[in-house]
């Protein structure tokens, strides 16, 4: 019996963002296979899928932060795997949290606006990494800075911010 053909997938897990399903589907639209898992899957139960040949994540946002007493986590083989991750709202703030990077209590108000962000990179992997951002186009508006650890000169990229914590 032949073994059937793997699909190349991007996993979103869930947060709890009222957008994760529009993310898994505009992921789709951009002829990429993807599919929405709660943030509790684990990469061993994704790697059981015979199915699929998962080429990176998408961590979706949520309601919490990562201070919150009961914060979601993921898998810590998820972060460990090598594969590409794309970390939304409070993805974002889960991955600089569990990479060593800061993530600053709200000022006791929430921000909502365009912001730019600040992609650094000074590895060799990184470089490798960075190609997630090819094709995106780059405006040098207001900086938002991200405080993880790596150095170099940014890729500033426009975004719509809507948040309570920073990073």
């Amino acid at each position: 019996m032949q073994s059937p053909e793997r699909r190349q997938a991007i996993i979103v897990l869930d947060f709890g963002s009222q957008y994760s399903r529009l993310i898994t589907r505009r992921v789709r639209e951009c002829h990429v296979y993807s599919e929405l898992v709660p943030a509790t899957t684990t990469l061993a139960q994704l790697q059981q899928n015979p199915h699929l040949d998962i080429k990176g994540f998408i961590l979706s946002g949520g309601p919490s932060s990562v201070y919150d007493e009961q914060a979601p986590s993921c898998d810590p083989a998820i972060l460990q795997s090598g594969l590409p991750i794309l970390g939304i709202c409070y993805g974002m703030q889960l991955l600089a949290q569990q990479l060593g990077g800061h993530v600053a209590y709200a000022s006791g108000k929430r921000e909502y606006g365009p912001a730019t962000i600040e992609v650094l990179s000074s590895t060799a992997k990184d470089e490798q990494n960075f190609r997630i951002f090819e094709g995106i186009a780059i405006s040098p508006a207001q900086t938002e800075h991200l405080d993880l650890p790596r150095s170099e000169t940014p890729l500033r990229l426009s975004a719509w911010m809507s948040h309570g914590d920073s990073i």
